[in-house]
């Protein structure tokens, strides 16, 4: 059988949800971040625990007002009906954050489709709400 793995960030949706979440909530401190994962200072993983902990202040409702703004290529769904109709198993792998993936492919009507990212943890440190990640 075959088996269809597809990335999300820049492929299912156009854009980097993920980047442009770090670089809307955490612009100074995001290109800093990410230049240190081009230069092979950090990992990947490292990466994104410092993108998600220089988010400071940013509660459920606002991640998920953000991640309305994002929406699947048009062609993607009838790819996957394609992929369905051939009976070719599809999985979306992302090194993203579930809480934006699931959403996003809910609104295109693809709930059901199997997918693999990070976990996002809302925390209130000291009070303050913040962005963390945890990898499954």
């Amino acid at each position: 059988m075959l088996r269809v793995y597809c990335d999300f960030d820049g492929t299912i949706v156009r854009e980097d949800v993920g980047n442009r979440l770090f670089r809307t909530f955490a612009p100074d401190n995001a290109e800093k971040i990410v230049r240190r994962y081009l230069d092979g200072a950090i990992n990947a993983r490292e990466c994104l625990t410092l993108e998600c902990e220089a988010v400071p202040r940013m509660d459920r409702s606002t991640f998920d007002r953000f991640v309305g703004g994002f929406e699947v290529d048009p062609t993607f769904p009838a790819f996957v009906a394609w992929c369905r109709s051939k009976e070719m198993a599809m999985m979306v792998l992302s090194d993203g954050l579930d809480a934006y993936v699931g959403p996003i492919l809910a609104r295109a009507g693809l709930s059901d489709l199997p997918f693999a990212a990070n976990k996002d943890v809302f925390h209130v440190p000291d009070g303050v709400t913040g962005l963390g990640v945890e990898f499954p």
